[in-house]
């Protein structure tokens, strides 16, 4: 997957950053906050090794759900998409999304319900009159993701820790699953439809295993285009709200 990954970018992860190796002496430490278009390339390919290390001890899924940066080796592992098309849509990703690096905005991890988080964001507002959040995802019923600008994040963070929950501001400057991700939308769209115009188009009408991308409420949101544009647009079920 490395190999794919130098094809396209001209460098590989491996011997620049130094991930998945500890023979890399060439490496630089990744700068704070972790850049995107290393961060979305290396999340899929440890997902896609993960998919393939069960596979190989006999585990066969009869259903995949996609969430998130999840989105793009769930096309793999379904069967609806190649490896190298996987990596390349990671990278793609990455790519778009530096677009919005600048722009002031994190994420935080708080382990609460979206009641409860969207307590914390209305106490904001009531306070300050105006509040830069969404909750970006809602990863179980009782833990979610926040989204928006970096010191309105900071504040939700210390307020829900005051209120006796884990909170952690995460170590990217993307504003993922927010309105802040509108600039890089037009961007992504076009980098990810060359990919898909490139690939075989009966593979990812063909996928061998049910296949379930997320689907976002925030539909202006560019992270989920590969789910809605494309494998929507491909005819591929979906379940709405995951």
């Amino acid at each position: 997957m490395d190999e794919i990954h130098k094809v396209v970018t001209g460098f590989s992860l491996i011997a620049e950053t130094g991930l998945f190796s500890q023979l890399a002496p060439s490496a630089k430490p990744l700068s704070h906050p972790w850049p995107i278009a290393v961060t979305l390339p290396a999340l899929t390919m440890m997902q896609i090794a993960t998919f393939d290390a069960l596979v190989s001890l006999g585990m066969k899924p009869t259903a995949i759900v996609g969430h998130s940066a999840g989105e793009t080796a769930l096309l793999y592992a379904s069967g609806a998409g190649s490896k190298a098309m996987a990596i390349e849509l990671a990278i793609a990703r990455g790519q778009a999304m530096t677009i919005v690096e600048g722009s002031q905005g994190t994420m935080a991890a708080v382990s609460c319900t979206p009641e409860q988080a969207q307590e914390i964001i209305s106490q904001m507002y009531s306070e300050q009159g105006k509040v830069d959040l969404d909750i970006g995802c809602y990863n179980s019923p009782s833990a979610v993701t926040l989204s928006g600008l970096s010191t309105d994040i900071d504040v939700a963070v210390e307020r829900a820790k005051a209120a006796g929950f884990f909170a952690k501001r995460l170590n990217t400057a993307v504003p993922v699953h927010s309105k802040r991700m509108d600039p890089c939308r037009d961007e992504y769209k076009c980098l990810v439809t060359d990919i898909f115009d490139r690939y075989p188009r009966n593979r990812l009408t063909s996928q061998r295993i049910p296949l379930y991308p997320e689907r976002s409420k925030r539909t202006h949101t560019a992270q989920n285009i590969i789910g809605l544009a494309h494998v929507v647009q491909c005819n591929l079920p979906t379940l709405s709200n995951v």
